[in-house]
């Protein structure tokens, strides 16, 4: 099985680290269905990642010099009203 998610990765993470874990999550049987552009408001992508490697990227969650990863949350469509 695997999930629908959003990673955003920390300002200071390189390239090379975020294309590591892009092909982390291709070689495990998921799929990279939207990179965001470090240019842009945030640098990180948006994929369906196998529940195995869910709690690998999780660990990598944090404020220590060795967590990449700002956050990892549900990918969902988000709606605004007027």
């Amino acid at each position: 099985m695997s999930g629908n998610y959003m990673v955003v990765f920390k300002d200071d993470v390189s390239p090379d680290s975020i294309k590591e874990l892009e092909a982390r999550v291709t070689a495990n049987g998921g799929e990279i269905t939207q990179p965001y552009d470090p240019d842009s408001i945030f640098s990180g992508f948006s994929a369906k990642i196998p529940n195995t490697l869910i709690s690998e990227f999780n660990s990598l969650v944090g404020d220590g010099k060795d967590n990449l990863i700002k956050y990892i949350e549900p990918d969902q469509e988000v709606r605004i009203q007027t």
